[in-house]
């Protein structure tokens, strides 16, 4: 076990190498209650007994053991007067273990505590210990690998007289950093801080009393594991956290104990880094409320490291609620859980992103069941399927549970681009190497079954070996464009080609790889003259072919947009052919020209290769030429759904002003930033609160939440449901208030250049500074 113990005397650091060692001093000691503020974790006043005023993990957490009430500070004090005297709190989810600062008032009460013979202990954080942290052969431990028990005691120790900071590892010599203590006043209260910074290379420590005292510089892998217990006025007996140890009692008072998220970096005397400025606290800690609420539903609601297609209120509006199941011939119902669209990866990603943003370890374990999902989910050849049965204990089986289930592998409707992204992800955030393993598996896997010009189909199925246009069992696919059967691939490939350096990612099976890609990009364009557009799917000889019925092998306006334009940018970055541009040019120059003005009006679904626009339902070709649009049968009538030619434009004008040099350097981003480029992205997130804040549609999100963390929303085909994610802005202004407060962590914002998205998409997955740095042939 880890233990850091914070103790006082001269600055002294009792090791024999490594640490260095400063004096640090406080801008100032606040002589008033501390009270809640944004940053605090935990709070506890002593007015109205032990137990907290507020715990950010379970509200007013209460306090377990023994303790009595003497006048405080402010108001009334904890007593740690008896030998036999503990407090103790469960700390789950009330204390960030990464960084934060645990500060409070103690005062001698018979004595002088500080100048005696007699070791006393003032508190102890733990981690590691069972009982609260759930169950110890959890599966999830492997991603917990890096990761180190870690205890923060702080204790006087009589022989010097000295307050110490001891941190051990495991058998190794303890870390001990004193401030002296011997000449304190016995009648006084004085303010006794610790905190710490181990996500940081150097990790930090700091130890001060009544704004004095040192700081230590500690250059090796401290990444903690959660601090399960907090501890007060003795220590415990070994084996049995809960009972105390009579030969170190406190023997003093304690009050106004505050857990903050932060560390004491900014409270330093002539600290001169970045200062974000005022934000609105009350609203800051409205929305860190609501967002946890949500958070608290979400978790509940998971099921064997997923969740259920949809979740739907009850129809009393109690807060409990349930999930839309399936029956199944199993001994418990099970939940059916689809991965279309990337949904349960979603949503698995925002439980991380907000472990990153605020250190809480409930989402951080949220995050890792998803994963052990899709490692469990995953099928031998490497690839997920559309959907799975789950049951609480973890079970997974394909929905339906057939061979020709199994042997159905989509690639469409980033069935397996998402997980793919997902592992990468929490590959990064705890060096689990099952996730890394899992993502290769299944990219290799991709790169066996592509098509010889380079594309990918929809579908492959694996009992027949061929790859086929979705929707049909027999067409043999070409490649398809509709739903990123082929961006997505190539997005995968791209990736792991730049963290394996093996070329075969960008060779392909076949020898066409990547580059194949972007010459099917002109031999799959089906305009004829002027005119520039894209099927969506295509045969095995590059012919247009039918899908569903409404998906007819012609013009469908959006290709473009969605799919061929982000291409076409990212070849025209990685080859320099400027035959990419022209056609991305083209192609949007001839929908503009098409374009039915007016709000009613936008692009018809198909178009003819000469351009006439045409309807396709029951798979049939209507023609639309010379009717009015507004007499058309809705389905027939323009719109610009899907079709959104503001990306690519924007991409267009940007080549345009920049030129493709400046362009393309743009792109690429740090993978570690220095302290100039922090402090201007922790400026920047400042001023986005300070936006976001302004906003009434934000502050109205917050207000609409209903009491148990839901949000409802209309679903076209359901109905009523509860809504998968929190609003987009609240999570945004969320993490952003991290930023600005200094407590994420660099290493999170540098995620290196703007990936393989789109003209102004960013990749959520490993910091490469330069995607398109990729050695494939014009």
């Amino acid at each position: 076990m880890l233990m850091l113990i914070a103790v006082c005397g001269a600055p002294v650091l009792a090791q024999e190498a490594g640490p260095v060692v400063s004096e640090f001093d406080l801008a100032e000691v606040a002589d008033a209650p501390h009270g809640r503020t944004v940053d605090s974790v935990f709070y506890c006043n002593f007015d109205e007994g032990a137990d907290a005023d507020y715990a950010r993990g379970n509200g007013r957490c209460a306090a377990i053991g023994g303790g009595g009430s003497a006048q405080g500070r402010w108001g009334q004090a904890l007593a740690c007067t008896a030998p036999d005297g503990l407090v103790v709190y469960n700390m789950e989810r009330n204390i960030v273990a990464r960084a934060g600062t645990l500060e409070l008032w103690v005062r001698s009460a018979e004595g002088n505590i500080w100048a005696d013979d007699q070791d006393r202990e003032l508190l102890h954080l733990s981690s590691g210990l069972s009982g609260w942290m759930g169950d110890p052969d959890d599966v999830t431990a492997e991603f917990d690998a890096r990761r180190r028990a870690i205890s923060i005691e702080v204790t006087r120790l009589g022989a010097d007289g000295a307050v110490h900071l001891l941190v051990h590892r495991g058998r190794t010599a303890p870390l001990d950093l004193s401030v002296p203590a011997a000449d304190l006043s016995a009648d006084d209260w004085h303010h006794v801080a610790i905190s710490w910074d181990l996500r940081a290379q150097p990790a930090l420590l700091w130890l001060t009393i009544d704004g004095a005292g040192a700081m230590a510089q500690v250059d090796e892998h401290m990444e903690p594991l959660p601090f399960t217990s907090l501890q007060l006025g003795n220590y415990h007996r070994l084996g049995d956290y809960q009972q105390p140890d009579v030969t170190k009692p406190l023997g003093g008072w304690i009050d106004d104990l505050h857990i903050s998220d932060e560390t004491l970096a900014r409270r330093a005397a002539g600290y001169d880094g970045p200062r974000p400025g005022a934000i609105d606290e009350q609203f800051a800690m409205d929305a860190q409320d609501a967002l946890r609420r949500w958070v608290d539903l979400w978790a509940e609601l998971q099921t064997g490291g997923t969740w259920a297609s949809w979740v739907f209120p009850r129809v009393n509006d109690e807060t409990r609620l349930f999930f839309h199941i399936e029956a199944q011939p199993w001994p418990v119902s099970p939940m059916q859980a689809a991965t279309k669209y990337g949904h349960p990866t979603e949503m698995a990603t925002r439980f991380l992103r907000i472990w990153e943003a605020t250190g809480d370890e409930r989402c951080l374990q949220v995050a890792k069941n998803s994963a052990e999902f899709f490692l469990r989910a995953q099928q031998p050849e490497g690839h997920w399927l559309t959907a799975y049965l789950v049951d609480e204990s973890g079970r997974v089986v394909p929905a339906g549970g057939s061979e020709s289930a199994r042997s159905y592998l989509p690639i469409n409707d980033s069935y397996q681009n998402a997980p793919f992204v997902f592992l990468l992800d929490m590959y990064r955030a705890t060096g689990d190497g099952r996730c890394f393993d899992a993502a290769r598996r299944c990219a290799d896997m991709l790169l066996e079954i592509e098509n010889e010009n380079g594309s990918w189909p929809g579908v492959y199925l694996l009992d027949r070996q061929m790859g086929v246009v979705t929707h049909t069992w027999d067409t043999r696919s070409g490649g398809e464009y509709n739903d990123g059967a082929t961006s997505n691939p190539l997005r995968m490939m791209i990736t792991m080609y730049h963290l394996t350096g093996d070329e075969k990612y960008i060779r392909g099976t076949h020898g066409a790889g990547p580059g194949g890609i972007g010459q099917w990009l002109f031999d799959t364009q089906l305009g004829e003259g002027d005119v520039r557009g894209w099927a969506q799917q295509y045969d095995d000889a590059l012919k247009p072919a039918w899908a569903r019925a409404f998906e007819a092998p012609l013009i469908r306006p959006w290709v473009l947009p969605r799919y061929v334009a982000p291409m076409c940018q990212w070849f025209h970055l990685m080859t320099g052919d400027e035959r990419y541009v022209e056609l991305t040019r083209e192609a949007v120059a001839w929908l503009r020209s098409v374009e039915v003005p007016g709000e009613a009006g936008g692009w018809y679904d198909h178009y003819q290769p000469d351009g006439t626009p045409v309807h396709a339902a029951e798979r049939q070709v209507i023609p639309l030429t010379g009717r009015d649009p507004s007499e058309l049968p809705a389905g027939a009538r323009p719109d610009r759904k899907g079709t959104d030619l503001t990306e690519a434009e924007r991409w267009l004008q940007q080549l345009d002003e920049l030129g493709p040099e400046a362009y393309g350097a743009s792109l690429v981003r740090p993978v570690e930033l220095t302290a100039d480029e922090l402090a201007e992205r922790v400026l920047g997130a400042a001023e986005t609160c300070r936006r976001l804040e302004a906003e009434q549609a934000l502050r109205e999100a917050v207000r609409s939440q209903r009491a148990d963390g839901a949000w409802i929303e209309d679903d076209p085909q359901v109905g009523h449901k509860l809504a998968y994610a929190p609003p987009s802005r609240l999570l945004y202004y969320v993490i952003s208030l991290s930023l600005a407060r200094g407590v994420l962590p660099a290493d999170t914002i540098a995620t290196g250049g703007s990936g393989p998205w789109g003209p102004a998409g960013t990749w959520h997955g490993p910091p490469i500074a330069d995607w398109f740095d990729v050695p494939i042939e014009p």
